[in-house]
């Protein structure tokens, strides 16, 4: 006779406006016999239920607690409209965040173009440093016709164009 051993179980859990609040995956050990967490998600939402923040964390087997690991924060226009995700990551060593990477969003005023700035954080220096930028067009009904992805050469301090993707039929 076969019997189905166990294996990997998720857990959601929602907020009261139905939203994600957290997730969660586990993996049954047969030794010692239970499940062991692997990772954890967290969400927070603000006011219009747009999510502002998302936790990132990690299972100590040693201690049976979930660490933080990394977040993500997002800003939006008043419209919903994203306009920066900022990822960061846990110093456990200074028990304080780090920062690591940056999207920016930028819209034209008619919304027919976007265009997305990536940055790292440079601890040297203290600031953010732009690598690589996005520019998307798009049709009055919002089909995606053309991607432009830029490089920044900081040897001319230009954006120069690498790979354009064109999505017109």
């Amino acid at each position: 006779t076969y019997e189905w051993t166990p294996f990997l179980k998720s857990l959601f859990e929602l907020d009261s406006s139905g939203n994600l609040a957290s997730y969660a995956e586990y993996m049954f050990s047969v030794i010692p016999g239970s499940w062991i967490g692997q990772i954890r998600e967290e969400y927070q939402y603000n006011a219009n239920n747009y999510r502002i923040l998302l936790e990132n964390f990690t299972w100590d087997l040693l201690s049976n607690v979930w660490n933080k690991n990394s977040k993500t924060d997002y800003t939006y226009l008043g419209d919903g409209r994203e306009i920066e995700q900022e990822y960061s990551v846990w110093d456990e060593n200074g028990n304080f965040w780090v920062p690591a990477s940056k999207l920016v969003t930028t819209y034209s005023n008619d919304a027919d173009t976007i265009t997305q700035i990536d940055s790292y954080w440079q601890q040297a220096t203290n600031q953010w440093l732009e690598f690589n930028k996005y520019q998307s067009m798009y049709s009055p009904s919002g089909f995606e016709l053309l991607r432009t992805v830029y490089l920044w050469n900081s040897s001319i301090l230009e954006w120069e164009p690498r790979y354009k993707f064109d999505f017109t039929p």
